[in-house]
């Protein structure tokens, strides 16, 4: 899925360098907000996080947004 969001250029500039950098950056807060509010597990805040379906990648992000479990069996 793609979400467009209309964003004033200067909202991101202080903190990211790129538009890719901002995007990135709220997917992971996305992520961890709704995992913390349980809204989704450990394995799909990894996929949100990193928009991926590679399963390696996916641990990685779990592991960069602090998170730890069995995503093999997490993951459909």
């Amino acid at each position: 899925m793609k979400i467009s969001l209309d964003i004033p250029e200067d909202a991101f500039k202080t903190c990211y360098s790129s538009p890719e950098e901002f995007a990135s950056a709220l997917r992971k807060a996305a992520a961890i907000y709704w995992y913390q509010r349980t809204e989704i597990s450990q394995g799909r805040s990894a996929q949100i996080a990193v928009s991926t379906q590679k399963i390696e990648e996916t641990k990685v992000a779990l592991q960069e947004l602090g998170l730890h479990g069995d995503i093999e069996t997490d993951i459909d």
